[in-house]
């Protein structure tokens, strides 16, 4: 079953294990169809990711590449949106240097909750965010200055 295979293919990220690597190709469509959605309907839209990115069809039909794809493309979502990739951003040769880091550096789920940890708290209580922030902290991590912005600009540096 299809939904059975997408959920052990997010169980499996779940329980440390690293993203797979995707071709960069398929963020940097991803990265360009998403960006045409106005911000106050991210989050309302609702489309085949396949149909929306114009990719392969193929290339979705399998749960771990289609999990692989939706996580880094979520790491680099959450990047983008602090504002800690914006020089990379602004020239396109730097930014494709970003896509096809994040299609294959290695990084797991931790890694992306790290990135995505501010877009995750922006509508949260003071309260829950005091709160994510001190578990961040007590699990050794700043939530301030995620470890993934130096791992993927090391990344970026030495690979793309």
């Amino acid at each position: 079953m299809p939904n059975d295979d997408f959920s052990a293919a997010v169980e499996h990220l779940n329980a440390g294990a690293e993203i797979p690597v995707v071709k960069s190709a398929l963020i940097e469509r991803m990265w360009e169809a998403l960006s045409r959605v106005p911000p106050e309907q991210k989050g309302h839209v609702s489309v085949g990711l396949g149909a929306f990115v114009g990719i392969d069809l193929g290339a979705m039909q399998n749960p771990e590449q289609t999990v692989a794809i939706l996580a880094r493309y979520a790491l680099l979502d959450g990047l983008v949106e602090r504002g800690v990739l914006d020089e990379y951003m602004k020239d396109e040769s730097q930014r494709r240097k970003v896509f096809a880091a994040v299609a294959s550096f290695p990084c797991n789920k931790d890694d992306m909750v790290e990135a995505t940890l501010h877009k995750m708290l922006r509508e949260s209580s003071a309260e829950d965010v005091q709160k994510a922030h001190a578990e961040f902290r007590a699990a050794g991590y700043d939530p301030e200055h995620p470890k993934v912005v130096e791992k993927l600009e090391q990344w970026i540096h030495d690979y793309c």
